[in-house]
């Protein structure tokens, strides 16, 4: 899948398809993972809102999230797909379904409580965050 990408983001578009492809072809066989969730993302939320199709856009985002529970990366991946589904179907107001229970979700609790003290002590440096 990764493949894909790399191909796709080069401007090779049929070759990336086709790597895209065969990785579906692949997830076909095995038992439901989240490796279907980040396939789901590429063949189902980016393409539907690529051609217009937000609705569908947002089911297939709604459908990462139940893949991804216990996978923040892969619920967060949801959540996004379906606020830019959201905002281009004209439904700014409504906000994705998990944001409203981000715990469940597994997504709150990896959040420091102070994100500037966490990334100078994970990063080893003494600079203090600008005060704007």
């Amino acid at each position: 899948m990764a493949l894909g990408i790399f191909h796709v983001s080069r401007g090779d578009e049929p070759q990336g398809l086709g790597w895209i492809g065969r990785a579906g072809r692949l997830v076909q066989g095995i038992p439901v993972c989240p490796v279907q969730g980040y396939l789901l993302h590429l063949t189902a939320v980016e393409a539907n809102l690529q051609a217009g199709r937000p609705a569908a856009a947002v089911d297939a985002a709604r459908r990462i999230q139940d893949l991804g529970l216990g996978q923040p990366d892969l619920v967060a991946m949801g959540l996004n797909g379906e606020g830019r589904a959201l905002i281009r179907s004209g439904h700014v107001v409504d906000r994705p379904r998990s944001a409203r229970d981000g715990y469940r979700a597994g997504l709150a609790p990896t959040w420091p409580a102070d994100p500037a003290r966490h990334l100078v002590r994970r990063c080893g440096t003494a600079h203090r965050p600008a005060r704007l």
